[in-house]
């Protein structure tokens, strides 16, 4: 097939995709998860700082802002400009990185095997289900799956270094995948030493080509690093603690609460990213024409070793961890994709090869359409291994993301961001939120970082800021109990009643509390990024059951029920304000916020002290109070603002 017709046929896959997309999108009305919001809110966060001035692109992608390396956010901040700032315009930008992987596999199959290879490969992995599905998420996977797959494709243009070009632009796409995200090292570290093993090992290549191919790599690879170093530099402290996160996680992660000590082992890891395969990333159909194609392409194939490394490293090494989930493995489906066509390429009957390939491209776009669309589609047990390891004949949910990320729209709409907009009303203020659910399922229908983003989305121009923390988010739980002295709202979601009492949370609190006690160590490295000083321990669990109980208890004494929010499917969210409203010094167009120990800076109503505010203290009466006092308080008075110290 000619450049031209590949070129149609990647544009026609294109134009499916984003008609397809862009209506699943439309009828989705509500994000898939804490994951999907947290990188909404981070992308919001962005347009707003490069709307103010289009300089702060750089310092988007120096500063830290994220835990994550920023370009995918970035690069969805600047597709707002063009198409707005709606949750539907905000994953859009996946399309662009659609256009990368589709061609970069396609020129890796030219390139490795034939241009008929290539186009195949592109038409496979467009429709497997883990691709198409991770399309329509906003996150930093489906992004990483271009920029690795672009990486690859400049790396095998490079020709083992001879094409100072390719080899340059191979460097610029190392950057720009290390910022995209930091475990593209491990799906690249593979064939890259291949390469490097090819290139100077060559005995046909003379002294003099063997140092202008070093100082091709070197000057490729200082390329990447420099660019790299735009955020890794500054965001050194989080590049360590994202490391540790990593190494710790295989002692930590898998622990219950039960005391049994690791849910998973290294071999169940392992074991676990092949069921991944099988399930949610291919589905059975795709997997079968992997094995059928994979035997063909191990007895006839070329370049066997570079595409089994791209697969066969990132799979060791995230099997290393017990934080397993398939999507982990989305950059490596791409050298799925070629085995898969090159294998088929390789039957030698013309009659048989071109059956398969209709069939599977068919049942292919059948597929695509009953996971997309189908509501009431559930995934069809074939056979079991055991009692817990079932393969699918039709497709399954992927499992990393809640029911709702369950393959067709989620058409229901919560009404979620109706909670914002009855706190904030027309004011831009800066406000930190609790938010307690009922039970286990409200939480996840609700999940607390939800608010920040719709919070964000309702005013954008205002400035305004809103922190939530939830008391059963095992990564929040610490700090919610620390901060309940300081909430400006407490936001009870229930269908039953308008405030809890604490035999109501008791369980869920002993659970996450328990968890959090095998996970201290963990939290103890600072690995979620803020600080803990204390250790969970007998003694610590009794207080802060009776920390809650007293809080729930005094509830008439320091809250106040503000408002009740209608939600969907019968929930409520009630909202109580603290009585100790926020407090204001203002001189022309600055203003001093004050609130429980806590002081914003404004300035034109937009905020300039992030986070949690600003650290205070202040002396009355020779004795010193500061912010790291359990409390104090600030009310306003005419002609004087007084501070109380409790």
């Amino acid at each position: 097939m000619k450049n031209k017709k590949a070129c149609l046929v990647i544009g026609l896959i294109l134009i499916f995709y984003f008609l397809n997309n862009l209506i699943w999108l439309r009828q989705n009305n509500f994000p898939a998860g804490p994951d999907e919001f947290t990188h909404l809110t981070i992308s919001l966060r962005f347009f707003r700082a490069i709307s103010s001035s289009p300089l702060n692109i750089l310092s988007c992608l120096s500063a830290q802002y994220t835990i994550w390396p920023p370009l995918f956010h970035v690069s969805s901040a600047l597709l707002d400009f063009l198409i707005g700032t709606s949750y539907v315009a905000s994953v859009m930008i996946n399309m662009f990185y659609l256009i990368i992987l589709l061609f970069s596999v396609y020129f890796i199959g030219r390139k490795l095997f034939d241009q008929n290879t290539g186009i195949l490969a592109a038409v496979f992995i467009s429709l497997y289900p883990m691709v198409f599905r991770y399309s329509r998420f906003f996150g930093t996977d489906f992004a990483l799956a271009a920029m690795v797959s672009m990486s690859m494709c400049f790396l095998v243009y490079s020709d083992n270094f001879n094409n100072k070009r390719n080899s340059l632009l191979f460097g610029l796409s190392l950057g720009l995948g290390m910022l995209t995200k930091w475990s593209f090292i491990f799906f690249i570290v593979g064939p890259l030493a291949l390469i490097l093993c090819r290139t100077f090992s060559s005995r046909r290549n003379s002294s003099a080509s063997l140092k202008q191919k070093l100082s091709i790599f070197g000057l490729s690879l200082t390329i990447g690093i420099l660019i790299s170093l735009i955020w890794y530099w500054p965001a050194f402290a989080l590049v360590v603690k994202r490391v540790k996160m990593f190494a710790w996680s295989t002692s930590t992660h898998g622990f219950e609460a039960n005391h049994q000590g690791p849910t998973f082992s290294h071999l169940n890891n392992f074991i676990s990213y092949f069921y991944f395969l099988i399930n949610e990333q291919l589905a059975f159909l795709f997997f079968m024409i992997f094995l059928i194609a994979l035997s063909f392409y191990l007895r006839k194939g070329r370049n066997k070793l570079f595409l089994i490394l791209w697969y066969v490293v990132p799979y060791f090494v995230l099997s290393l961890s017990t934080l397993v989930e398939g999507r982990y493995m989305l950059p490596a489906l791409a050298a799925v994709a070629l085995i898969s066509a090159a294998g088929l390429q390789s039957i030698a009957a013309k009659r048989i090869r071109y059956l398969l390939y209709c069939s599977v491209i068919l049942l292919g776009l059948a597929q695509f359409f009953d996971i997309s669309y189908n509501p009431y589609r559930t995934g069809k047990t074939c056979f079991l291994f055991g009692s817990t390891r079932p393969v699918y004949l039709l497709y399954t949910p992927i499992t990393g993301h809640y029911n709702r990320f369950s393959g067709a729209p989620f058409r229901k709409n919560l009404n979620i961001d109706r909670i914002p907009a009855a706190i904030t009303g027309d004011n831009a203020c800066d406000y930190l939120v609790g938010m307690i659910g009922e039970d286990r399922h409200t939480r996840d229908m609700f999940p607390n970082n939800s608010l920040d983003y719709y919070f964000l989305r309702q005013n954008i121009t205002a400035g305004s800021t809103l922190e939530s923390l939830n008391l059963f988010t095992e990564h929040e739980a610490l700090f919610f109990l620390s901060e309940l002295d300081r909430m400006d709202f407490i936001i009870f979601v229930s269908r039953s009643k308008p405030w809890p009492q604490f035999s109501d949370l008791k369980k869920p609190l002993n659970e996450v509390l328990e968890f959090i006690r095998f996970k201290q160590e963990f939290m103890r490295k600072d690995i979620f990024f803020k600080e803990v000083t204390f250790t969970v321990d007998d003694s610590f669990i009794e207080k802060a059951k009776k920390k809650i109980k007293d809080f729930l208890s005094e509830k008439d004494r320091r809250f106040v029920l503000d408002k009740e929010v209608k939600l969907s499917e019968g929930y409520s969210a009630y909202l109580y304000a603290n009585k100790a409203a926020n407090h204001a010094i203002r001189k022309d167009s600055l203003s001093l916020s004050f609130s429980n120990g806590r002081i914003r800076i404004l300035y034109q109503n937009r905020l300039l002290s992030q986070g949690r505010g600003l650290s205070t203290s202040f002396t009355y009466q020779n004795k010193l109070y500061d912010s790291a006092q359990a409390s104090w308080e600030v009310q306003r008075s005419p002609g004087q603002i007084t501070a109380t110290a409790s």
